[in-house]
Formats: C-alpha cells, sequence, structure tokens
C-alpha cells in the first residue's frame, strides 16, 4: 500500500487557501497526512490551518524566521514521513479529485526498484477569480509537440513543481538542493531524468492560478504560437542590443546541477549536459538554431 504525505508551503495565502485545502480532503485517493510549513504569514492563513488541523490530518509548523520559497519547500518535504510518497502542492491551486490516484498510477508505472522517480503532469490555468483562462498548459507552451527526456529539459523546463508526485528515493535527493536554486521544479526534473525515472501526465490534473491581468493566456493555439513567436523575436531584439537572456535560467540551473553532480552522473547522460554547457557563451542565433534542432530531433 503506497502512503501519500502532501508537502505544501504558505505565506500569506488566506484568499484562497481554504479551497486548496478542500480539494486535497476531496480527493479519491486520501493522502495519509498534510504537511505545510508556513513561512511567518502575517494575515489569516496560520487560523485557517489551525482550523483545518482540528478536523483533519493536517500539521502546521510556523518558521521562527523566513526562510524563503526553495528552504520551505524543502523543510516541508523532510517533515513527511520516511516511507511515504511526496505529492507538492502550492497554497492556491485547486486538485482535480483524481490527481492523486492518476500520478500515483503512473509513477508506479515507471519507476523501477530503489530508483529515484516523479510523475507530473499537465495543469488547466485559472484566474483569481476561478475562470479557465487556458485549459492545458502545455499545449499553450507548445510542450506537447515533442517529447520530454533530459535533453529536452536541460533546454526547457517543462514540470511545473506543484503537479509532482515522487517515491521516497527522489524525496532523499531534496535535501541536497541549493537554496539560490531559481527553480526547484527544474532541478527535481533533472534530478529524474539524471539518476531515475520520470512519467509523463498529458491530462490536466490541478487547476494553476494565475494572479497576473498583464499576463495573455488565451485558450487558443494560434494565439500560444503568436505569443512564441513574439517572444522569438524579443528575445532576437535584445541579443541585437548586447542584452542576449536566451535560455539564461536554464544555463544557471544546469551549471548548479553539474557542478554539485560532476562526479555521479551516469556517463551516459554526461554528454547532454556537456554539449548543453558549451551552448552557454555562444551567439543567439548559434543558441537558437540549438534550439530548435532539439525540438525537431524530438518531436512526436
Amino acid at each position: 500500500m503506497i502512503n501519500i504525505s502532501v508537502a505544501m508551503t504558505t505565506y500569506n495565502g488566506e484568499k484562497y487557501l481554504e479551497e486548496q485545502l478542500l480539494s486535497l480532503f476531496n480527493q479519491t485517493l486520501k493522502p495519509a497526512e498534510i504537511i505545510v510549513c508556513d513561512d511567518c504569514s502575517t494575515d489569516g492563513t496560520q487560523a485557517i490551518l489551525k482550523k483545518y488541523s482540528d478536523q483533519h490530518l493536517l500539521t502546521y509548523y510556523v518558521n521562527e524566521y523566513r526562510l524563503g520559497v526553495i528552504a520551505n519547500f524543502k523543510k516541508a518535504v523532510s517533515l513527511a514521513q520516511k516511507d511515504h510518497y511526496i505529492a507538492l502542492c502550492d497554497q492556491d491551486d485547486i486538485w482535480l479529485p483524481h490527481k492523486l490516484q492518476q500520478c500515483v498510477d503512473v509513477l508506479t508505472e515507471v519507476e523501477r526498484g530503489e530508483r529515484p522517480a516523479i510523475a507530473y503532469s499537465d495543469l488547466v490555468f485559472i484566474d483569481s477569480d476561478g475562470n479557465v483562462l487556458n485549459k492545458s498548459f502545455h499545449d499553450h507552451m507548445g510542450l506537447n509537440r515533442y517529447a520530454h527526456n533530459l535533453e529536452t529539459e536541460l533546454f526547457n523546463n517543462f514540470i511545473n513543481g506543484c503537479t509532482i508526485l515522487m517515491n521516497p528515493a527522489m524525496r532523499n535527493l531534496i535535501a541536497d538542493m541549493p537554496d539560490d536554486v531559481p527553480f526547484h521544479d527544474a532541478w527535481i526534473g533533472l534530478l529524474g531524468y539524471t539518476f531515475g525515472d520520470v512519467g509523463t501526465i498529458r491530462d490536466q490534473l490541478i487547476c494553476y492560478r494565475r494572479h497576473s491581468r498583464n499576463v495573455s493566456i488565451e485558450d487558443d493555439a494560434n494565439a500560444g504560437r503568436k505569443k512564441r513567436f513574439k517572444r522569438a523575436f524579443e528575445e532576437f531584439a535584445k541579443a541585437l542590443n548586447g542584452k542576449d537572456d536566451f535560455l539564461g535560467v536554464q544555463f544557471t540551473i544546469a551549471q548548479q546541477f553539474y557542478k554539485q553532480y560532476r562526479q555521479i552522473i551516469p556517463a551516459d547522460k554526461r554528454p547532454a549536459f556537456e554539449h548543453f554547457l558549451k551552448l552557454k557563451d555562444s551567439p543567439y542565433l548559434i543558441k537558437r538554431l540549438a534550439f530548435r534542432k532539439m525540438i525537431k530531433k524530438n518531436l512526436l
């Protein structure tokens, strides 16, 4: 029997927290525990957590001082039962009822022995009022066009941390994550593809809340393509002005990861890192062509 711990972090999340918690309690596969680490909220977040800790298998911890996003996330993971699978959770999303069950089904299919493993899914974009903005993050970003593997993850992180379910072996690697890594989900993705196994779920299993009214994510395939073209044009313009930052965050994460694990990265995975990192100081057009080549090579 698989037991699941939900690891949630909170900070001033009173507006949407209750709705998220109710979606956890209404899962078809019930979590064994919900661990919440609150990063010194000053609103009503802690009162909501206390209310539900009296009624459900929810335990919350209030940090003595602000830890920040990554350190607080690592703390929540570390407090889960050692032999539990762990589902990562934001404070303001909504999980669909079958989210945990579907993640477990896929994760148990891909994991092998004691190897680290994760499963992640697509998601639906909703606005602050819960209205659907876009039915598929993967479609909107063009992520369904190509295979998801180590090479494609290096070039473009496609994993949202709030959709991840990890096995106990993966949980043991989280403690070594640097607190200054730009995105914890990209780091976890590299851990999975480098040292373990990864299950991709093309279905949308959570509603991800976007708060900015300035971000355009229309539920239209043509709009998504237009946005990607516009982004490429803006990147090219920045490069012409000497401000090339194409793949900048991806290079930062890959460098940190490769430096930390260089001695133990499997021989068959090392070339992917070396090829990608060699592009770091290349001109914009060379990096853009390498990106296009990667997409073409991995087209589905």
